[in-house]
C-alpha cells in the first residue's frame, strides 16, 4: 500500500517545513539558492549536510521536496 496517500500534500508540506533538515534544504530549493559551500554549513545537523551532498538530484514539486531517481537504460 502507498502510505503517502494517508496524508495531504497540505500535511506533508507542513511535515517538511518542520523538519530542520529537510525544511532547510527545501527553504533553499525554494528560493533558487546555489548550493551553500561547506564553509556555510558549520554548526548545521549531519543529516542537512547528507541532503545537501545530494543536492543535484533533489527537486521541489507543489511545495515538497523530492529526490529524482535516474536510472541507467
Amino acid at each position: 500500500s502507498n502510505w503517502l496517500g494517508s496524508w495531504s500534500v497540505e500535511q506533508l508540506r507542513e511535515f517538511q517545513q518542520n523538519d530542520p533538515c529537510i525544511g532547510l534544504v527545501l527553504k533553499l530549493k525554494e528560493e533558487g539558492a546555489k548550493k551553500p559551500l561547506p564553509s556555510q554549513l558549520v554548526g548545521e545537523r549531519q543529516e542537512a549536510k547528507s541532503l545537501l551532498r545530494q543536492w543535484t538530484s533533489l527537486e521541489v514539486q507543489d511545495g515538497l521536496l523530492y529526490k529524482r531517481w535516474e536510472t541507467s537504460h
